[in-house]
């Protein structure tokens, strides 16, 4: 049988909420109250990301970083490490010293005890994740067409709502949703919030008036992103670094901090650098934006859209400056439909429905039914299951029971496990 460090059974017990929630205090004594303890982070950077936590009724949303021991926070570097700016609590076994940002912030520690007693943690982790997967091994079969499609129905309900949230923030200002939309798809899978805060600095109106120069709008963005610092570089370079000089003046822009980005665990056609490229060419070649998209009648007409050839520059570098070994650059067929998929799709539902546009809601259902499924980690893991994803629905409700259901600890809501109650 594996055996498990106390981080590992922290990180389970804080996933899942398997903890006294009542009563929580900080050491140095403030009400802690869990809204939502974060989506956990298999990558660089802080354990759990955007987590809501009152503390003293007051509501944080950042992150949360576990250890064993809170001296560990010094141990591993955070307190030199940007990345852990965000951090809001600081959850440990033991207190064994404080724990400062680089800014030299004191964060609250909260410590929940080492000691589980008779608790079914460390054994729940012996068998994975997914406690419940030996149940799919079961004869009896379950009807997983409409499984996967209520999931997905609720999944698509949630992003069109915090979609129509976000509409009635801007005030009908539709072509600043889409570009958001946008902006988060080539975003996925690591740098969804930077690229989303990029296309909050840089306004369609600023876009428009310079997509005839595809190199002004480029500076623009891989500027305002803090790719563009010093005078350093090719002569590609140097020319972009001295374009922003002057739009960041012209139009008081404040670049991104670059620690915000991430390079780790991704592909090198995956880097931001890239893809901001991508993002520059399609917003240079569609205005605007959404009459272009709507004219399309079906998902097909869409993904030529998104697959151009970059400028040469590109097919010699990943990032500005680096050179590297010699490879065309356009987005792959995948990342192309994953853009479509969890950008444009549901926008194109809340966008037909508001304004009364039903090619526009008609293009976004043909997205979930003609797309292929989407390919992840999550749905890798269902196929190792035996369940495969018929279509980009579907997969889309496999992603809505990992996420509500799997990660949250409901297991009472799984039809998993309704189906085994019913048959004891």
């Amino acid at each position: 049988m594996a055996t498990h460090t106390g981080e590992d059974i922290l990180h389970f017990v804080w996933r899942k909420g398997h903890f006294q929630t009542t009563g929580l205090r900080t050491t140095c004594g403030l009400k802690v109250e869990v809204e939502w303890p974060g989506r956990e982070n298999p990558d660089e950077g802080p354990d759990f990301l955007n987590a809501r936590i009152r503390l003293n009724g007051m509501l944080w949303v950042g992150n949360v970083e576990i250890h064993a021991r809170s001296s560990h926070w010094t141990r591993h570097g955070h307190h030199e490490n940007p990345m852990y700016d965000n951090v809001i609590l600081h959850v440990a076994f033991l207190d064994d010293g404080p724990s400062l940002t680089a800014g030299g912030r004191v964060l609250p520690l909260l410590l929940l005890p080492p000691d589980m007693g008779n608790s079914p943690v460390p054994e729940i982790l012996n068998t994975g994740d997914m406690p419940c997967r030996l149940l799919l091994q079961s004869d009896e079969p379950l009807p997983w067409d409409s499984i996967w499609t209520d999931l997905a129905s609720q999944r698509i309900r949630q992003q069109c709502d915090e979609l129509s949230r976000q509409q009635r923030q801007l005030g009908e200002d539709w072509e600043s949703l889409l570009q958001r939309c946008l902006a988060r798809g080539f975003g996925a899978p690591l740098n969804i919030l930077p690229f989303e805060m990029l296309s909050r600095r840089i306004s369609p109106s600023l876009v428009l008036e310079y997509r005839d120069s595809l190199e002004d709008l480029e500076s623009l963005l891989l500027g305002t992103a803090g790719f563009l610092k010093g005078p350093g570089g090719d002569s590609f370079v140097r020319s972009l670094v001295r374009r922003y000089k002057y739009l960041e003046k012209a139009h008081h822009l404040t670049p991104l901090p670059p620690h915000l980005w991430r390079h780790f665990r991704l592909r090198p056609r995956a880097f931001p650098e890239l893809r901001i490229a991508h993002w520059t060419q399609f917003l240079s070649r569609n205005h605007p934006l959404i009459d272009r998209l709507i004219a399309s009648r079906t998902p097909w007409d869409l993904v030529p859209l998104f697959g151009e050839r970059l400028h040469p520059y590109w097919d010699w570098h990943y990032r500005p400056g680096r050179p590297a070994s010699h490879e065309p650059k356009q987005l792959g067929r995948e990342s192309i439909e994953t853009i479509l998929l969890n950008s444009l799709a549901p926008f194109f539902l809340v966008f037909g429905k508001e304004c009364r546009q039903p090619a526009a809601t008609d293009l976004g259902l043909r997205l979930y039914d003609d797309l292929g499924p989407e390919k992840n980690a999550i749905t890798k893991k269902w196929n190792t299951f035996g369940l495969n994803a018929k279509n980009a629905l579907q997969s889309q409700g496999m992603l809505q029971l990992h996420k509500e259901l799997c990660m949250k600890g409901r297991c009472g809501d799984c039809p998993l496990v309704r189906r085994q109650k019913r048959k004891d």
